[in-house]
């Protein structure tokens, strides 16, 4: 073959493929598709390399042609080489195609499975609560399952998330969220983040709602049909670290019209603070005597009052 006899003959002369090129005229990567066989020299390449190498076309070619061989047919000839590269050239492309193809499916298919896994969690989580705890009325925090955590650790919220199961009394109409952040005077402002009515159906209504803390500083409420968000509550120039947070971790009777604490962060650029937990809030003066840069809590309220303004 052409590649073959080629490249042997380059090295006997003791040419590098970028001295030949420049011998040649052409550039040391078309050098190296000649020697690999990914296109051949044209008619009057070839006779220009029998000449540098001073050996006859045919002994260049690997064919068996004589002396006087002449143009056309080297022409012809190396339109079959060409054919052959051409048809070695599109089964390696296929073959590509083919492992890209698959590749493809079997990431899909993981995609799909991951997905269905978490949907049917979340279509489950309240048939297993039920079967296996007694419903009390009240928010109660759980443990997920061994293959939900590992769904969480896949996408980095095994320690930042937090799942309760809520029945609310009868009389409750409405659910409210609240933002509070502490102030400089130890007490804490208070911003809504949102109000929605929870639907009895003419009975009690078991939810689950997941509390995530994110890593760009924000916060995602979610869970059945239910959705709010809170913006990082810190400013971008913000030059401090998330130090310490705790979610709701026990269960918790719902008293109407008044707050419950489900979420408590701080952030600090140092190493001195006090014990954190939910029910800080309404005890702020646990935080006297620390300089911290930001104490974040939420809040959630049921209540039997209409939301209607």
């Amino acid at each position: 073959m052409l590649q073959e006899s080629f490249k042997q003959l380059r090295k006997e002369k003791g040419y590098t493929q970028h001295e030949l090129g420049l011998k040649l005229n052409v550039t040391r990567q078309t050098i190296s598709k000649w020697e690999k066989g990914l296109s051949v020299p044209d008619a009057d390449m070839l006779l220009k390399i029998s000449l540098l190498f001073e050996i006859s076309v045919g002994e260049l070619l690997g064919a068996n042609i004589q002396e006087d061989i002449n143009k056309d047919n080297v022409t012809v000839l190396l339109s079959r080489i060409n054919e052959q590269i051409a048809v070695k050239n599109r089964r390696n492309h296929f073959i590509i195609k083919a492992i890209l193809l698959v590749f493809g499916f079997f990431i899909v298919l993981n995609i799909i499975l991951i997905i269905t896994n978490v949907i049917s969690f979340n279509q489950n989580t309240n048939d297993l609560y039920n079967q296996n705890q007694e419903t009390i009325e009240g928010i109660t925090p759980f443990d997920l399952s061994k293959e939900a955590e590992d769904l969480l650790n896949l996408v980095g919220y095994a320690n930042n998330a937090k799942n309760m199961y809520i029945e609310p009394p009868d009389e409750a109409v409405g659910m409210i969220l609240k933002t509070h952040l502490l102030q400089d005077d130890n007490t804490f402002s208070s911003e809504e983040i949102t109000a929605t009515y929870w639907d009895m159906i003419n009975e009690k209504y078991i939810a689950t709602l997941t509390t995530i803390l994110n890593k760009d500083g924000s916060v995602e409420i979610k869970g059945g049909g239910f959705s709010a968000s809170v913006e990082s509550v810190l400013d971008e120039d913000y030059k401090t670290h998330l130090v310490a947070w705790d979610f709701l971790n026990q269960h918790t009777e719902i008293k109407l019209n008044e707050e419950i604490p489900i979420m408590i962060r701080l952030y600090d650029d140092g190493n001195s603070y006090p014990v954190l937990y939910p029910g800080a809030y309404f005890e702020p003066e646990r935080f006297d005597g620390f300089d911290m840069d930001v104490v974040h809590v939420i809040t959630i309220t049921f209540t039997d009052v209409s939301l209607d303004k």
